[in-house]
């Protein structure tokens, strides 16, 4: 036998034994591949409030009118003292 029949004998047997699991993997697909109107089911819960936000009349997030929530941690202003340079009053501010 030349190499180039033992390579198509084993090609063969490959194809042969390759086969099955070929169409298993083939039906798998047809099978994940679900039409269109199956997998889309619309715009997401909150695109449709925007839209219906935006319907009537609104902007679609935080109103601009609104007031400032209530800060309960607000940053404390801390009184620095007065300015020293080597220990000596200088008189200036920070």
């Amino acid at each position: 036998m030349e190499k180039e029949e033992v390579l198509e004998i084993v090609a063969a047997a490959v194809n042969e034994a390759m086969a099955p699991l070929v169409e298993s993997a083939k039906s798998l697909r047809r099978e994940d591949k679900k039409p269109e109107s199956e997998t889309k089911d619309g715009p997401s819960q909150s695109a449709q409030d925007w839209i219906n936000d935006k319907a009537r009349g609104g902007l679609g997030g935080k109103a601009l009118d609104a007031p400032t929530p209530h800060n309960p941690n607000p940053k404390k202003v801390v009184d620095p003292g007065p300015t020293r340079v080597n220990g000596n009053l200088t008189g200036k501010t920070v």
